[in-house]
């Protein structure tokens, strides 16, 4: 019998052989387990996992064998063969639960290398915004400003890892949560993406201010946000949605004319609206989702040859958004954009900094007045209303109001001997 030729075989060479012939007693027992166990700690754990798994395959054949009668209808269980059946039994048993140990050990320490990240997913009128809630590295104090520079220095890894791919992608955009400074701000935030970070996120801040009041931690009213270019002022409608009180925008230089290899030339003004801007009001061909690829590849173009061409913003900053306009879809509506975002993406919703940055150029060319409604139609057919006052030094303060959605409650895990724990890069 296979059980018999079991039987005979030594679990391993250095292992003493108990009598087949008598159960094991207490003392027996000790002796035997004394004497097994240096020789199971050396064994590699895929050892254990191979006896254990082959012994406990056999576990019902053994149960059976014990379980068995005799010809005569007594039990055999007396009989050396039954007994050595017991011994077995009962090492297979032991064995099995040395290696349920063994394993949860080694599943614990490889639990403690991993990093949870916990985070709540929405969009907002289609652009998806990542608040990270626990897990982040500590920023320690001073203002956002201070604090971002601290993120970009010396924890870029941690940005990519939650919003590029394999945990994210090239359109989500991050905010992380943060202790306010000052006493009258709900939180402060700064709002990132797969190749960097932003001063002020228009869409972004609508979906924070969503996650906030989804966690119960805001009612509807207006609140404060720290972040890296300054407060900013929410209000939470009873309806759900949000009015943000973007930062002052005003236009820098009107009527800008960029040379694009293969395209032409385009002519545009640089405005900001918390983010730079090169605003065209001429697309090189119809804002639609269908020419999405044809628009990201001129737009980049533009970018490019606008940095090659040395023209920039205030101070040197960067232009780094790209914005084309046309007649919208609706009557209702008063203009449709396309938004190039920092890297290769473009932003699903109507874009609330570079709606912000419209509407200074539209105040500077007085085409729109304090409190008229300006509705811009994104690239999907969705709508931000926004409206402006002006401030003593001629900068308009504008406010944008839509609406987001939470989508999900989760939690990223980053393994230490995961290839892409910060993502892959760009």
């Amino acid at each position: 019998m296979l059980l018999s030729a079991l039987s005979q075989e030594p679990l391993a060479p250095s292992v003493p052989h108990r009598s087949t012939n008598m159960p094991p007693g207490p003392q027996e027992e000790r002796k035997f387990l004394c004497a097994q166990r240096p020789q199971c700690e050396r064994e590699t754990t895929w050892s254990f996992i191979w006896k254990s798994e082959q012994l406990y395959r056999t576990r019902k054949v053994f149960t059976a064998v014990v379980g068995r009668q005799s010809p005569s209808g007594k039990s055999s269980a007396s009989s050396p063969q039954t007994l050595r059946d017991h011994w077995f039994l009962f090492l297979s048993s032991r064995l099995l639960l040395r290696y349920r140990s063994i394993r949860h050990l080694h599943y614990h320490s490889a639990m403690s290398s991993v990093r949870t990240v916990t985070l709540i997913d929405s969009h907002t009128e289609g652009e998806p915004t990542r608040v990270v809630l626990e897990g982040a590295p500590d920023l320690g104090l001073g203002s956002v400003a201070q604090r971002l520079e601290r993120f970009r220095a010396e924890f870029a890894g941690f940005r990519s890892g939650v919003v590029c791919e394999p945990r994210g992608s090239e359109v989500v955009v991050g905010a992380l949560l943060l202790e306010p400074q000052g006493s009258t701000a709900v939180a402060g935030v700064i709002f990132f993406n797969d190749v960097g970070y932003l001063g002020m996120c228009g869409h972004g801040t609508i979906g924070v201010v969503t996650t906030l009041a989804h966690l119960g931690r805001i009612s509807a009213g207006w609140h404060t946000l720290e972040t890296p270019v300054g407060d900013v002022r929410a209000c939470l409608h009873a309806d759900g949605s949000v009015s943000v009180n973007n930062v002052a925008s005003y236009r820098f230089r009107a009527g800008v004319r960029v040379d694009v290899a293969g395209h032409g030339t385009f002519r545009g003004d640089i405005a900001w609206g918390g983010n730079w801007f090169f605003l065209v009001d001429e697309p090189p061909c119809e804002l639609s989702q269908v020419n999405r690829g044809q628009l990201v590849e001129i737009a980049t173009a533009i970018r490019d040859a606008l940095a090659n061409q040395r023209i920039t913003g205030a101070d040197g900053q960067v232009i780094d958004h790209v914005e084309f306009f046309s007649t919208p879809s609706r009557v209702k509506n008063s203009a449709r954009n396309f938004v190039l975002c920092p890297g290769a993406s473009y932003d699903r919703s109507p874009c609330g900094t570079g709606t912000s940055a419209k509407m200074a150029c539209l105040h500077a060319d007085g085409k729109l007045a304090e409190g008229e409604v300006w509705r811009q139609e994104g690239i999907l057919g969705t709508v931000f209303e926004g409206s402006i006052t002006v401030g003593e030094d001629g900068r308009i303060h504008p406010t944008i109001r839509g609406r987001a959605w939470i989508t999900g409650e989760s939690k990223l895990l980053f393994a230490a001997d995961d290839p892409f724990r910060d993502g892959i890069r760009r």
